[in-house]
């Protein structure tokens, strides 16, 4: 089933930039630039979207302006009002179990903890896509996880995460050339990043 949304999870306003728990935002920033997109406000979906199209395929770019624990409400409008159906909608979010760089794909399964996925979950069930972008581990000097999630990417993150980048967008074409089933196989064997940073090197850049 071919993917019609691609819609990255972060918290709005100038504040949360940069930050990790807005990786999915500057994910889809990244698509919007490669694919030529712009963003338009549609106030009534509380969403930021971008036509484009992507390998020959209209995707609907979507950045929720909700904050994060609400972008189910947000997706759901979106989604009734396209008439799209869930599992059509590929979501592209931070996770602090893998690795800084790391991704991975899943359809279906809980949220991990993660609440802008309980917050879809609860609005859309369990049918949508999921491309994880690592941003853990959380040093050990920072024990509070919000703290960490809500923190700007020191240096060495942000390196990773760009010398990612362009298997990130391998991956995006994948899915989208091949569909969920097929890509899952190659994401989910291939992306772990071969020497995440350690905690002392993320310590020093805090």
């Amino acid at each position: 089933m071919p993917i019609r949304v691609i819609a990255g999870l972060g918290n709005p306003g100038t504040a949360y930039v940069g930050t990790r728990h807005n990786v999915g935002f500057q994910k889809l920033d990244a698509l919007a630039q490669r694919a030529g997109g712009s963003w338009r406000s549609e106030p009534r979906l509380e969403s930021l979207t971008a036509n484009t199209s992507i390998n020959r395929q209209n995707i609907l770019l979507v950045k929720p302006q909700t904050f994060m624990n609400q972008s189910g409400r947000a997706l759901s409008a979106l989604v009734r009002y396209y008439k799209i159906p869930p599992s059509k909608l590929l979501v592209i979010y931070d996770d602090v179990d893998l690795s800084t760089g790391e991704m991975k794909l899943k359809i279906g399964a809980g949220s991990g903890g993660h609440n802008g996925i309980k917050s879809l979950i609860t609005y859309l069930g369990d049918t949508f896509i999921r491309l994880k972008i690592g941003i853990g581990p959380k040093p050990a000097l920072l024990p509070d996880l919000t703290t960490f999630v809500l923190g700007r990417l020191n240096v060495v993150e942000n390196e990773t995460l760009a010398a990612r980048h362009k298997k990130f967008l391998e991956y995006i074409d994948l899915l989208i050339d091949k569909g969920p089933l097929i890509a899952m196989n190659s994401i989910n064997r291939r992306s772990r990043d071969p020497q995440p940073p350690s905690e002392e090197d993320e310590a020093q850049n805090l």
